[in-house]
């Protein structure tokens, strides 16, 4: 008789499907495959054995993993390993600036999230979204990042809360005022109730000043502006100042004629409130509008004196 030796070693490969365990993929299909047609598996892990002896299994675990083939037709078997890793690292993740503010001269913020190899979506007020790494907040509020990276899908996340400081300053010019006959200065009395601010004034013939209670010497409007230095909001005031200027002109109708000559007086003064006056002639009154007779030939000169209180 003839005895057939048969010890041929069955091929045998071993894939894992994903290899890596990750944020996306939570377990691993192990898959044996081999060249015998009648086999048994037997698998183990390097933390220790495992059961199971089909040709596939599942593993939601790291580790080094090894089948073992056998032909159930000769006995002969072969081995092959693989090793599934963990990768369920997050992603790194700064925002900066994390609080940030809007102001009267800063009417938007600029936030990014610092971070790599990731996709980026944003959440913030109003219903804003954005899906780039840097973004200009417009609204005040909270803005809430969320990066995910693009190989193992784990994420990370972060916040930036924008508040708005556009209140403008308290400005108050002071009360109008009168400059009297004879006073050639006055302060100006200006305030503000807000701290932290700066001010500045303008005014008639190119009047500017930095101090808050400025001395001035001309009438006219004169326009206080308070600009609050932390937020750089201004507001404004006016105060008009007024002399308290007098003149004195009138006329005479008529101015020539034959005595006795009856002239009216007609007062056009401004700014006063009373008069005197003098007809040249030894005549006198404190009528506004007077009526004088002139009975001797001659030139007279009339003098108006205008006053005010």
């Amino acid at each position: 008789y003839t005895v057939a030796l048969n010890n041929t070693v069955p091929t045998a490969s071993l894939i894992a499907s994903p290899q890596a365990i990750d944020c996306n993929n939570n377990s691993s299909s192990l898959s044996a495959t081999t060249s015998a047609t009648n086999a048994s598996y037997a698998w183990a892990a390097s933390s220790g054995s495992f059961g199971g002896n089909s040709s596939t299994q599942t593993v939601t675990a790291g580790d080094t993993y090894t089948v073992t083939v056998t032909d159930n037709t000769n006995g002969c078997s072969a081995q092959q390993t693989v090793t599934v890793i963990v990768d369920t690292i997050a992603p790194s993740l700064t925002v900066t600036p994390q609080n940030a503010a809007l102001t009267c001269t800063n009417n938007s913020a600029s936030i990014t999230a610092n971070s790599q190899n990731v996709t980026y979506s944003w959440n913030g007020p109003l219903s804003f979204t954005a899906s780039t790494a840097s973004i200009s907040a417009i609204q005040a509020g909270t803005y809430s990042v969320v990066v995910t990276n693009t190989v193992n899908g784990c994420t990370n996340s972060g916040t930036a809360v924008v508040t708005s400081n556009i209140t403008v300053p308290n400005a108050n010019a002071g009360a109008d005022a009168l400059m009297a006959c004879g006073v050639t200065t006055l302060n100006l009395n200006g305030s503000s109730s807000t701290s932290s601010t700066i001010a500045s004034w303008t005014g008639p013939n190119g009047f500017t000043s930095t101090v808050m209670n400025p001395s001035v010497s001309s009438a006219g409007q004169y326009v206080l502006t308070i600009t609050d230095t932390t937020n750089n909001c201004i507001s404004t005031d006016t105060v008009i100042i007024t002399t308290n200027g007098v003149t004195a002109a009138f006329t005479a109708n008529p101015a020539v004629g034959f005595s006795p000559l009856n002239v009216t007086f007609t007062n056009t003064s401004t700014g006063a409130t009373g008069y005197v006056w003098n007809f040249g002639n030894g005549d006198s009154s404190t009528v506004t509008n007077p009526v004088d007779v002139y009975t001797g030939t001659g030139t007279y000169t009339v003098m108006l004196i205008a006053y005010n209180s």
